[in-house]
């Protein structure tokens, strides 16, 4: 008992720390926004502080232990594997394959992709395609079990003044998604997994207002349906009877969505390339309304908040507050594959992805940053990062203890930036359900 009381300490301490983080303006980001200069982009030209990393105090010796044991298997990897760093650094390999994907203007560039979720494929991106600030982006990927996304998107295509044009369409298979049961309380033993098709189609109308401030509408269409999962080492959800004895709403049935979603995101960073300071806000609220049937009719709201706070020579604070809510329209049913979920890189890192579903969830994370490697802009750089993740999923948020529950992880990892920005990240994540280790590579 001693022991639950104290980690339910832990908890209440942690959101209250991010809570006063929050609502308490730092002056020392508040005197870099004075002492900083940006140009017209909205970009940090020179920084007032001093970019060169000095010896570390004592205290940071001890907190940065967790990224040196973590760091250590890649410096063995990297020793082993020097000469054939050398090599490519004498053939000049990788700038060769550069070349090749990317045009000499840099408007065309092609590139591999890695992600946990979907697996490996190739990205492409072309800007000023048929006018200045029009985007096409094309990404495939493939991973185990045939799962596979593949996504053509084409942004910023001014239509007059500040109106902006977007179209889109995927075709999405993740065929062994997972499936733990609903509830905060649900248990790892009773995971099953089914295969999702989603195809959709999507156009956007929005205002572009500069960097800061971008608003728009999504008109979407999509397809769900479920079938076995193709995991051999789960049994499937088709299969699953349900732990409460009704049935799984969308379990079955395939269902036809049209919906109507509004944004609205807020950019106000000192160094967007490597958010050093200032603020990330995005707000989502969408209507779903299921077509020929009156069976599934919900809407969604999503709020995601993100504050970087610039420490000292290079170190930055990151302080996250997301939640989500999902509530049926009249006598309509919320699918269980639109419910809230935390689980995997996006929210509790610790653990596997969507383990918890529920209508509403709350997440809260705070992750430390510093430099191991600072060189010029044209070289990567690498970054060392600690975190912890902290989230709940309710049946009702405003209706169940807020506090109590809470499902948290922590761990350490890197991240690779390029000139484009973030490049490669992976990291390590432990939680009550074991680890978790995660690898990404240009992030899509």
């Amino acid at each position: 008992m001693r022991i639950l009381r104290i980690t339910g300490f832990v908890e209440h301490f942690l959101i209250l720390a991010l809570v006063l983080a929050f609502l308490v303006p730092p002056p020392l980001l508040a005197q870099q926004a004075r002492s900083e200069t940006e140009d017209s982009s909205g970009e940090t030209d020179k920084p007032a502080y001093p970019e060169k990393v000095r010896s570390r105090a004592a205290w940071e010796y001890i907190v940065n232990i967790p990224g040196y044991i973590l760091y250590l298997p890649f410096f063995l990897v990297y020793s082993a594997a020097s000469p054939l760093i050398g090599w490519a650094e004498k053939s000049n390999i990788v700038p060769r394959v550069n070349d090749f994907l990317t045009s000499d203007d840099g408007k065309r560039r092609a590139f591999p992709i890695f992600e946990t979720q979907y697996g490996a494929g190739l990205g492409y991106r072309h800007k000023d395609l048929l006018k200045p600030g029009c985007e096409l982006k094309v990404t495939g990927m493939v991973g185990l079990w045939w799962k596979r996304f593949l996504a053509l998107e084409m942004n910023g295509f001014r239509l007059a003044g500040p109106l902006d044009l977007g179209l889109g369409a995927h075709s999405l298979l993740l065929s062994d998604a997972a499936f733990y049961g609903l509830g905060n309380g649900s248990s790892k033993e009773n995971r099953t997994n089914f295969a999702h098709r989603q195809p959709a189609v999507w156009a956007s109308l929005g205002i572009y207002s500069g960097k800061k401030l971008n608003t728009g509408l999504v008109f979407r269409y999509e397809q769900n349906s479920i079938s076995e999962g193709r995991n051999p080492n789960y049994p499937s959800t088709t299969d699953w009877p349900g732990h409460t004895g009704e049935p799984l709403p969308g379990l079955s049935e395939k269902a036809d969505f049209l919906a109507l979603e509004f944004n609205l995101d807020h950019f106000s960073l000192f160094q967007r390339q490597k958010s050093a300071g200032g603020w990330v806000i995005g707000l989502k609220a969408g209507m779903y309304n299921q077509l020929h049937e009156d069976t599934y009719n919900f809407y969604k709201g999503f709020l995601d908040v993100k504050r970087y706070i610039h420490l000292f020579y290079g170190r930055t604070l990151s302080l996250r507050f997301a939640t989500e809510i999902t509530r049926p329209i009249k006598d309509g049913e919320v699918p269980f594959y639109y419910l809230s979920r935390l689980g995997q890189r996006k929210t509790i890192r610790g653990y596997f992805r969507d383990r918890f579903r529920d209508r509403d969830s709350v997440l809260f994370s705070v992750e430390y940053r510093y430099p191991l490697i600072k060189r010029p802009a044209k070289i990567p750089s690498l970054d060392a990062l600690l975190f912890i993740d902290s989230g709940k999923v309710y049946h009702d948020v405003f209706a169940e203890d807020f506090f109590s529950g809470f499902h948290t992880s922590f761990g350490g990892g890197f991240r690779i930036y390029n000139r484009q920005g973030m490049d490669l990240e992976f990291y390590l994540a432990k939680s009550k359900d074991g680890f978790r280790f995660y690898l990404v590579w240009n992030e899509f």
